[in-house]
């Protein structure tokens, strides 16, 4: 299967999760932001994270699963979104660092809180593959745990952010 076929597969799984998410209670644009509050590394925005155990490595070879904490926005200074590991499809990290637009774009999709399960919720049964980005701050490497709409599913706009990323 060649890498054309490979990006068109995860465009479509892409736009897929995008409908799906909606069916889930997740906003279309991936935006639970309330009113009134600024995402992108605000003074009080904080990031979901582990401890990851040997750096900026992609992908992580392990994290510590005790370690989950938060880490503020503001403080990051580099991402890694991570190559996926699918069907044997070489591909490369991507490093964003503070300052690119990409970097911002990012950020703001993993400030946001996960949805939480609401009760009776009826959720679509699919695979996805996992995802990792890394991000460092105060010279100590995370592994950022990605945000899910209410069915537990990465959100449809991080996803498509993190393929165009990769493409």
């Amino acid at each position: 299967m060649g890498m054309t076929t490979h990006r068109v597969m995860t465009a479509v799984a892409a736009a897929a999760l995008a409908i799906l998410a909606a069916a889930c209670g997740s906003d279309a644009a991936g935006s639970n932001t309330p009113a009134g509050s600024s995402p992108t590394g605000s003074a009080d925005s904080t990031i979901s994270v582990k401890n990851a155990d040997y750096g900026s490595h992609c992908p992580p070879a392990r994290w510590d699963s005790d370690s989950a904490t938060t880490i503020a926005a503001a403080d990051i200074t580099t991402l890694i979104v991570c190559p996926q590991q699918v069907l044997d499809q070489p591909g490369s990290a991507v490093r964003l660092t503070k300052g690119r637009a990409d970097f911002a774009a990012l950020l703001q999709q993993i400030e946001r809180p996960s949805e939480s399960r609401k009760p009776h919720q009826v959720c679509p049964m699919f695979a996805l593959p996992p995802e990792h980005v890394l991000a460092s701050a105060g010279g100590q490497w995370y592994v950022v745990q990605l945000p899910t709409d209410a069915c537990g599913h990465y959100r449809g706009p991080l996803l498509g952010l993190l393929n165009r990323l990769r493409s």
